[in-house]
């Protein structure tokens, strides 16, 4: 990214960082530049509203002289932008032009966004604006803003919504909700000890490090729906929210794929990806693909891979991103100035400063990943045992029904899976339990999307067990199918409806599967009637419920007259 305004915003941010330090204040930020054929780009920082209002003459007065002599200043072109911008956001308190470099500032325009959008993870009080106008088209685009869920830790506003990272849509399945929210884990503070080359340099303070982990798309709701871990990526911050983002080497970093116990984890084949390979908007630190090996939890058999319908097969990617940030304190030094030139040098010097802590630094990312893996080991665990009872279930079921001596009774299981055949037969049970347990829903409060805000914490303000708990043990709404939106019309006695993918009553727990294949095969979308109509069919609701009723007595008859003819066969 251009090198000028990298200067020019690490400038700014220091003087925010050091002198305001609250990250609860909204306002906003504009990178403007214009770049005209007939004259050189140039390129205006400007920052205003209430976040930056506690900034000093005499600090912005200093720090601006200490830039202009890294960055010659230039007068401003952008007067229309500027004057939109004081109408949003009040008057200015500061505005920076300058030359670009002379790469072209259009070849730029992908790394100068990139950049602002990494900015924005650690800003999202502020709305980032960056315009670019050249002779031909005009581009405007936003990051972040005071609205959405957010955390805050270290003096950084961290937004939580999954759209601000630029991942897919949330996950959900039919009519029930997704969740759009990441829920983090805070790790613990690690105190960093100073090389002895950066102590000769000048820095005499104290460093540390905090990490905060999530994982995205959330699937708590969909605790049975199966899902992998394809990506982990990494974004390293500087003391004033700088991002990194490949501007000094990652060494450190990019060893983990072979350092680091990823079999503590749980993971298998982690391999760093070179710099050059990393795509996506975020533009990551450092990111490490993960491969899994598919097993009976990420596939189906070949016959309910061609019958079953395409949103319901297939394991849900999803991505671990691990906040790194970094802290400077100094009590010796207090001119801006020489906090600048600390940024400069922890940017420079970081990858040296995490080889001299090595041990330390790995510990604290194995185990920040580790609290955040938890839950997605634990329903890894719990869906290898959903696979081993779902073949059990599903042949003790075949079973009864191809020794049944009661031809009456094998065509009321065949017309009720609508075969004809009982090779088709074992494809449909199989379709329809593989619906129930995966399509379970379960409303957790921290998946609420009336949650607006987490107040976060920073880890000397309070236990990271009690904030763990809070997140992880939420109280739970009962647990729902994913036909539940059919249950108005297909008459089925509530205690058919069942909560857990398997009852304790075995015969209950055939006829919802018998249930859930017809269940299944209807449109999923509301069924439209005409209003007299619906009054007749709500007229015939209690005849049709006694009938419902009556016909699962006879099934039930049946099927526990076909268990006991098994019990003594056996």
């Amino acid at each position: 990214m251009n090198c000028k305004l990298r200067q020019v915003l690490r400038c700014l941010l220091t003087l925010v960082h050091r002198e305001c330090g609250e990250c609860k204040r909204t306002g906003g930020l504009m990178v403007v530049t214009r770049a005209l054929c007939e004259s050189p780009a140039i390129l205006t920082v400007s920052a205003a509203g209430a976040w930056c209002s506690k900034v000093s003459t005499s600090a912005l007065k200093e720090a601006v002289e200490r830039l202009s002599l890294q960055v010659p200043p230039c007068e401003s072109v952008h007067r229309e932008e500027l004057q939109r911008f004081t109408d949003d956001f009040g008057s200015l308190l500061f505005t920076y032009s300058f030359h670009a470099s002379s790469q072209s500032v259009e070849e730029e325009q992908s790394n100068i966004q990139r950049f602002l959008h990494r900015l924005s993870l650690v800003h999202a009080q502020v709305e980032i604006i960056f315009e670019i106008r050249t002779d031909s088209t005009t581009h405007k685009q936003m990051f972040s803003g005071p609205k959405g869920s957010k955390v805050s830790v270290l003096d950084h506003s961290i937004p939580m919504d999954t759209a601000a990272y630029g991942q897919r849509s949330p996950f959900s399945v039919r009519c029930f909700p997704s969740c759009p929210q990441m829920h983090p884990v805070l790790g613990d503070t690690l105190s960093c000890v100073l090389p002895t080359d950066l102590i000769e340099a000048g820095l005499c303070g104290e460093m540390s490090m905090v990490t905060m982990a999530t994982l995205a798309p959330c699937m708590e709701q969909y605790s049975n729906w199966p899902s992998q871990l394809s990506c982990i990526r990494m974004l390293v911050y500087s003391p004033c929210g700088m991002p990194l983002m490949q501007q000094t080497q990652m060494s450190f970093l990019q060893s983990l794929g072979t350092s680091l116990s990823w079999a503590d984890l749980g993971l298998s084949k982690v391999c760093c990806m070179e710099a050059q390979n990393i795509q996506g908007c975020l533009c990551s630190d450092v990111e490490f693909s993960v491969e899994t090996d598919y097993s009976e939890e990420t596939r189906c058999s070949n016959a309910v891979q061609q019958n079953i319908e395409p949103e319901w097969s297939g394991a849900v990617e999803q991505t671990l991103t691990v906040f790194i940030f970094t802290q400077y304190t100094d009590p010796f030094r207090s001119q801006i100035t020489d906090f600048i030139s600390s940024e400069e040098v922890f940017e420079r010097d970081l990858d040296a400063v995490l080889w001299y802590n090595g041990d330390q630094v790995r510990a604290t990312l194995q185990s920040i990943m580790k609290k955040m893996l938890k839950r997605f080991r634990q329903r890894h665990t719990a869906r290898q045992r959903l696979d081993s009872a779902k073949s059990i279930v599903l042949s003790s079921v075949n079973s009864i029904i191809a020794s049944s001596s009661s031809g009456e009774f094998r065509r009321a299981c065949f017309d009720s899976m609508r075969v004809k055949s009982s090779c088709e037969l074992r494809v449909s049970l199989q379709q329809s339990l593989q619906s129930i347990v995966e399509g379970r829903f379960a409303q957790k409060r921290m998946c609420s999307n009336e949650m607006k805000v987490v107040e976060a914490v920073s880890p000397e303000q309070s236990s990271l067990d009690s904030w763990e708990e809070a997140f992880e043990n939420p109280p739970e709404l009962p647990s729902k199918r994913v036909h539940c939106d059919h249950e108005s019309f297909s008459f089925i006695p509530n205690k058919r409806q069942c909560s857990e993918p398997f009852s304790e009553n075995s015969d209950a727990f055939v006829n919802s599967v018998f249930e859930a294949a017809n269940i299944q095969r209807r449109p999923l979308s509301p069924i439209q009637h005409p209003q007299s109509q619906l009054t007749g069919m709500m007229a015939d609701i209690p005849s049709a419920l006694s009938l419902a009723k009556l016909n699962n007595e006879q099934v039930e008859k049946q099927w526990l007259q076909e268990l006991e003819n098994f019990s003594e066969w056996d």
